[in-house]
């Protein structure tokens, strides 16, 4: 191992390590993509309000509520948000809303993955889909619910694996 002799250097390698560490610390595995906005958590989290006030149909119905149970892994940055589609194939999507000022104090970031979809019969994550159907999951998402909070928030959305 090479010696630091910059104090910035030490520092800087410090705060990557811990950046990291951090990061890594998010285990639960997603599909498809990260969606980051450019805006806080509290106007993303409005826009997700927003967008469930005006498409009502995207909320969980009556016949679905009993399955809304995934038992994800607890966190103080991590806040869940579940979506319906009705139109086949007929899913819900298990969205974790990722509060960045929480784990790094910028607030000028927050992003939205899916962890999960149910489709009748159990919640299934990543590992229960291929490249392909994964891609298909996540067209579908940025198509119905990203372009619309894009829109309400007003902010650059970019995705991120």
């Amino acid at each position: 191992m090479l010696p630091v002799k910059n104090k910035y250097s030490k520092a800087i390698i410090l705060f990557c390590s811990v950046f990291s560490l951090i990061t890594a610390c998010d285990t639960q595995g997603q599909i498809g993509d990260t969606a980051n906005f450019k805006t806080s958590h509290a106007i993303l989290n409005a826009a997700i309000d927003t967008l469930y006030f005006k498409n009502p149909e995207y909320k969980i119905p009556a016949k679905w509520l009993r399955y809304d149970n995934f038992a994800a892994k607890p966190s103080t940055y991590l806040f869940k948000k579940i979506f319906y589609f009705k139109d086949k194939p007929e899913e819900m999507y298990y969205v974790s809303l990722i509060d960045d000022s929480i784990m790094t104090g910028d607030t000028s970031q927050t992003g939205l993955a899916i962890r999960a979809v149910y489709r009748g019969g159990g919640w299934m994550q990543a590992d229960k889909f291929d490249y392909k159907q994964q891609k298909k999951i996540q067209r579908r998402f940025n198509k119905e619910i990203i372009s619309k909070l894009k829109e309400y928030t007003k902010a650059k959305v970019y995705m991120e694996d």
